[in-house]
């Protein structure tokens, strides 16, 4: 790794604890969706609200130069979706320098694991997969916001307009009612087998 690369790598930790932090994302989720516009930007970053199937999802993302520094002028994302037959969120912007994507991925809303352990997003800007270029800060930041968020630092070009990131599981698979129905069968098989052992 060159000093320019590794540079980079330390601001973007560094950022991205900052970003990371309770207490920056406070302000952002004390907010009921309601009393919010779809996407607004203060003094810790941005959010939008992303709603799937009736859920609202706060995604908090904030802009950045090539060289970690926050600065908005970089880039403009103009809106973000949900594609749950692929499995992604799909952000369009606007990138008028070079410039880097922090962004905060409630777990409820997507992931990626397998087997109970988390594995890599899959990411594309503009189409190219960019995945290897890609940093998870959770995985070198000790917080809170890694427990039910992942912050991923994803660079970007002028003139880009998409970002996917793909993942493995993704609302409403995992729901209140799925999770209703994976407690009524937790709890039927507990059951069964409490019975089972009483009649032994």
């Amino acid at each position: 790794m060159n000093w320019t690369s590794y540079a980079s790598l330390v601001s973007a930790i560094l950022l991205g604890a900052i970003f990371a932090a309770p207490s920056a994302s406070a302000y952002f989720y004390s907010q009921t969706p309601e009393s919010r516009l779809s996407s607004e930007c203060g003094e810790t970053g941005c959010f939008y609200d992303v709603t799937v199937e009736g859920n609202t999802f706060s995604v908090q993302y904030d802009i950045a130069n090539d060289r970690g520094t926050p600065d908005s002028r970089t880039a403009q994302i103009t809106e973000i979706v949900v594609d749950t037959g692929k499995k992604a969120l799909v952000i369009d912007l606007n990138a008028t320098y070079w410039g880097i994507l922090y962004i905060n991925v409630p777990r409820s809303l997507l992931d990626a694991s397998d087997g109970g352990q988390d594995t890599e997003y899959t990411v594309f800007v503009n189409g190219q997969d960019v995945s290897d270029n890609v940093i998870e800060i959770t995985k070198y930041v000790n917080n809170n916001a890694g427990d039910g968020n992942r912050v991923l630092s994803i660079s970007y070009s002028q003139g880009q307009k998409q970002i996917e990131i793909i993942g493995t599981q993704i609302a409403p698979e995992f729901g209140p009612i799925t999770a209703m129905i994976m407690g009524a069968a937790i709890s039927g098989i507990i059951g069964v087998t409490i019975f089972a052992r009483r009649r032994l």
